[in-house]
C-alpha cells in the first residue's frame, strides 16, 4: 500500500490528506495530522473523498472539448453530439436568448 500527501479539492481551506492506494486504485483518505490547514481532521465531504475514485466512477471519460447536442427534439433516441465550434454556439445563443427576451 502506498501513501500519497495530497490536498482536498472540494473547497478553498485546501485541507491535507493523506491518499491510501494499492497499485492505480485508490482504497482510503484521512487526513493529515501535519498539514497546518486541518491537523488531521476532515469534514464530511473530505472523508469520503476516496468514494469518488471508485472503479465505476474512473472507468468513465472525461471531457475534454465542448460538444453539442443533435436532435433536441427526439428524446427518446440515443442523443448523438458533434464538436461545437464556441463562437458559433455562442452566436446560435445569443440569437435564441433574444427571439425569447423582449428588449426595450
Amino acid at each position: 500500500m502506498t501513501e500519497t500527501r495530497s490536498t482536498c479539492p472540494y473547497c478553498g481551506v485546501g485541507c491535507g490528506v493523506i491518499i491510501e492506494s494499492d497499485g492505480p486504485q485508490i482504497t482510503g483518505v484521512r487526513g493529515d495530522p501535519d498539514h497546518p490547514a486541518n491537523f488531521g481532521k476532515l469534514c464530511t465531504k473530505g472523508s469520503t473523498l476516496h468514494l469518488t475514485a471508485t472503479p465505476a466512477i474512473t472507468r468513465q471519460t472525461r471531457l475534454l472539448q465542448p460538444l453539442r447536442r443533435l436532435r433536441l427534439a427526439q428524446l427518446l433516441q440515443r442523443p448523438r453530439f458533434e464538436l461545437a465550434q464556441t463562437g458559433r454556439v455562442r452566436t446560435e445563443l445569443v440569437a435564441r436568448v433574444l427571439e425569447r427576451v423582449e428588449v426595450p
